[in-house]
């Protein structure tokens, strides 16, 4: 091990939390120009929406903090598209916290995410979130029993173990 430990520059990462942090915890809303200071790259929305997902942890999961969150994600949606994104990595993000906020409208996209992408990392929390809602519940299902075989066989049997059902 150096003696020295290097030092990374975190402008980028601080944008990103700090826009988050600014949203929920300072009610600032969205605007399109916000995402301007981003150099584009998609690795700063990330951070940025994992923010959000630890933000979202810390606020508790009661019917009022998931309609709080209901409309947060909303706005940040007609800000910045994340209901039309088309990059993996931001839409498993963004699903997990519609999901976990139970703001319906996203469950039909995550049903059409999960027919098209089959790596575990996104299928099996996708696959429990959408479980663990009631009106997922049953969506999670239908999904599944329709895009499993198109799933690899490890997959298939950890997705089938997380919804308690037998292939």
């Amino acid at each position: 091990m150096p003696h020295i430990a290097p030092t990374f520059d975190k402008t980028l990462i601080n944008q990103a939390d700090n826009l988050a942090k600014d949203y929920v915890e300072a009610n600032k809303k969205p605007a399109k120009a916000d995402f301007e200071s981003f150099s584009g790259l998609t690795e700063q929305i990330i951070v940025f929406l994992e923010s959000l997902q630890a933000l979202q942890e810390a606020k508790g999961k009661s019917e009022e903090a998931k309609a709080k969150w209901r409309l947060l994600l909303d706005d940040i949606n007609k800000a910045f598209g994340f209901n039309d994104s088309r990059n993996s990595e931001i839409r498993f993000r963004w699903c997990t916290l519609c999901i976990r906020a139970e703001e319906e409208s996203i469950y039909k996209q995550t049903s059409a995410f999960l027919g098209e992408q089959g790596r575990m990392k996104f299928l099996r929390p996708l696959y429990r979130d959408l479980f663990k809602t009631e009106k997922g519940t049953p969506i999670a299902l239908e999904t599944f029993e329709k895009y499993k075989t198109g799933y690899h066989g490890i997959a298939q049997k950890m997705v089938a173990k997380d919804l308690g059902v037998h292939l």
